[in-house]
C-alpha cells in the first residue's frame, strides 16, 4: 500500500509539471527550409519579345555568378541588365533566394519560374511577361520591367 501511495504522489506531481515543460509553441512554418520555395509574385499584365527579355535577364544574372546561401550580405542595389526597352533587376538576399545550388546555374531559371510563368506566361515562346518576384525566405528580388 505504501508503495501505491507513493507513486500515486510522484505521479500526481510529475505529469503537471510534464505537462508545463511541453508547452504548445506557436512555430509558424520557415520559409528558407530547403524545397520550400515560397515566392511572392506581382505582374505587370504585359509582356515584351523573349529575345529581349532573355539578353537582359542573362546580362543581370551575369553580374551575379556566386552567392552562397547564409553568406551572402543582402544587397541594397539591384545588379540590372539591359535590352532594347527591357531591363532585368536582381537583388540577392541572406538565403540566395533559397537556391539549393549555384546561383549562377539557377538565376536564369528563376526569372522563368516565378516571374514569367507566375505571371501567366507558362508555355509562351514569343514573349515574355512583365513583373516581379520576392523569395519570402530572405526578400530576393528579381524583377523584368520597361525600359533599357
Amino acid at each position: 500500500m505504501r508503495n501505491f501511495q507513493a507513486f500515486s504522489l510522484l505521479f500526481a506531481f510529475s505529469v503537471p509539471a510534464l505537462s508545463i515543460a511541453i508547452r504548445e509553441s506557436n512555430q509558424t512554418a520557415d520559409a528558407c527550409t530547403p524545397f520550400d520555395h515560397a515566392w511572392t509574385t506581382q505582374c505587370w499584365y504585359h509582356a515584351v519579345p523573349i529575345a529581349d527579355a532573355s539578353i537582359a535577364i542573362k546580362r543581370a544574372c551575369q553580374q551575379l555568378q556566386t552567392c552562397i546561401p547564409g553568406e551572402q550580405a543582402p544587397m541594397t542595389m539591384p545588379a540590372q541588365g539591359k535590352a532594347p526597352g527591357v531591363t532585368a533587376q536582381i537583388r540577392l538576399g541572406k538565403q540566395c533566394g533559397n537556391a539549393e545550388t549555384n546561383w549562377g546555374e539557377v538565376c536564369e531559371a528563376y526569372f522563368g519560374r516565378y516571374v514569367d510563368n507566375g505571371c501567366g506566361g507558362k508555355g509562351n515562346t514569343t514573349h515574355y511577361y512583365l513583373g516581379y518576384a520576392k523569395s519570402q525566405c530572405d526578400g530576393t528580388f528579381l524583377g523584368i520591367n520597361y525600359g533599357g
